[in-house]
């Protein structure tokens, strides 16, 4: 354990009082011991599940390594502010402690969602879930993304042809012309284990820094290529049903399926850099890496389909992509 971990533990320990909360009678790292063996885990953030003397439970994220100059509200202030425009019943944790270094939420019981779990109806009941509960956002609030860098970066780093930059700076430029694409409060980190299946049969997102302000057409093509080929057919059909934005959605899934693989492609260049990297594992490096492989290769399929919507969908539902 680090320093920094030993340090967010001794922090909060047993027989501590927190104020809402009551008496500390138990604290577990919720990061499995095999995974911080071998590397695999966030280095800047500690999560711990907390467990009072009357016996109710809470998960404890404690940011590491802040770093730089303090912003005007905190990582963990952020984070609950996110959580607190849900208006669902309990589609997020709700918080119930936040400082400028920790954020303490509902512990959410139930079944982590796996690949082996999602059959069609769970594919279905999944999208429906995520369409559903996307906070709408003001104009003012988001800062539309940038496609021509994402394109360019790649360009500076040799990865895309001549004809494929082409085809790759029109469909940004497609992208960055539409007017007022919807945008919301999304699931932007789409791995299944931050889905929990409650007892009562719901869902619930329990990574609370993975809300972020995001086009819904962009955060829907990531959650969909983050899912085994055989849900994202039923993923994609529900979630165009439930959602109140599905004709446009649907009609400019060329631009979105393109642009979130360049944003995808471009994220996981190894930085000339390295300096301020150095808290990565190397497990977590070969995982960009082979992240980068697959997201170059799927952009580079999607850059020779036709502009037309039905071309991806076909090929998003394609349970072989």
């Amino acid at each position: 354990m680090s320093k920094a971990a030993q340090q967010a533990e001794s922090n909060i320990h047993r027989g501590a009082f927190i104020d809402g909360l009551g008496t500390v009678a138990r604290l577990r790292n919720l990061v499995p011991l095999r995974n911080r063996l071998l590397g695999k885990q966030h280095t800047d953030t500690a999560l711990h599940l907390l467990e009072t003397a009357d016996l109710r439970r809470y998960k404890v994220v404690t940011v590491l390594h802040p770093g730089g100059r303090p912003p005007q509200l905190s990582r963990t202030e952020r984070a609950a502010g996110r959580l607190a425009r849900f208006d669902c019943d309990r589609c997020v944790p709700a918080v119930r402690y936040v400082d400028d270094r920790r954020l303490i939420v509902d512990f959410v019981p139930g079944t982590v969602l796996t690949d082996a779990l999602l059959d069609q109806q769970r594919s279905a009941d999944l999208a429906r879930f995520i369409a559903r509960n996307q906070p709408p956002v003001a104009a003012a609030e988001y800062k539309r993304p940038d496609p021509a860098r994402w394109v360019e970066t790649l360009s500076a780093a040799g990865l895309l042809s001549g004809s494929e930059l082409q085809s790759a700076r029109t469909a940004a430029g497609r992208l960055s012309a539409l007017d007022a694409p919807p945008a919301a409060l999304c699931f932007t980190d789409s791995a299944l284990k931050n889905y929990v299946l409650r007892p009562d049969g719901g869902i619930c997102f329990i990574d609370v820094f993975g809300i972020r302000i995001d086009l819904v057409g962009l955060s829907l093509v990531r959650q969909l290529l983050s899912l085994p080929g055989h849900a994202r057919g039923p993923f994609l059909e529900a979630y165009l049903r439930a959602s109140p934005c599905d004709r446009q959605l649907y009609n400019q899934l060329p631009e979105y399926c393109i642009c979130q693989l360049l944003e995808r492609s471009a994220k996981h260049i190894p930085p000339s850099d390295h300096g301020r990297r150095k808290q990565r594992t190397r497990a977590r490096h070969k995982q960009r890496a082979r992240l980068l492989q697959l997201s170059l290769q799927r952009l580079q399929h999607c850059l020779q389909l036709p502009n037309m919507p039905d071309a991806f969908y076909s090929w998003l539902t394609d349970a072989s992509v």
